[in-house]
């Protein structure tokens, strides 16, 4: 079965977005968001040739095909899903800045498909 193609991350749509209250929101999305594209290719996850890792932060958009396959399954996991709810939870910006959870997240996804 072919996975169909959809947009991970649009991190420009994604800073600009109404909050209220608007206290740090830009400064907390825009952690958030190079905190993940920094990880992700900094462990191997994004092609090379993905769009996100040539442009300004604001106008990346990492798409599920920019991943390799082990960084697509990973994605499938969620785990990025549960890093974004413990970095909610600390209510700080540095907790967005932190992929320290991410790497504990993909070090066990690794071990098990050891």
């Amino acid at each position: 079965m072919t996975q169909k193609d959809f947009i991970f991350l649009d991190v420009g749509s994604f800073i600009h977005r109404k909050v209220i209250p608007p206290s740090r929101w830009e400064e907390t999305a825009r952690s958030l968001c190079q905190t993940q594209i920094d990880f992700f290719r900094d462990h191997g996850l994004l092609e090379p040739h993905a769009t996100a890792l040539h442009c300004a932060l604001e106008k990346a958009i990492v798409r599920f095909s920019d991943f390799t396959p082990e960084g697509q399954e990973f994605i499938m996991t969620a785990a990025t899903d549960k890093w974004l709810k413990a970095c909610d939870r600390k209510q700080t910006v540095e907790a967005y800045k932190d992929p320290s959870g991410l790497v504990r997240r993909l070090t066990k996804f690794r071990k098990l498909k050891e």
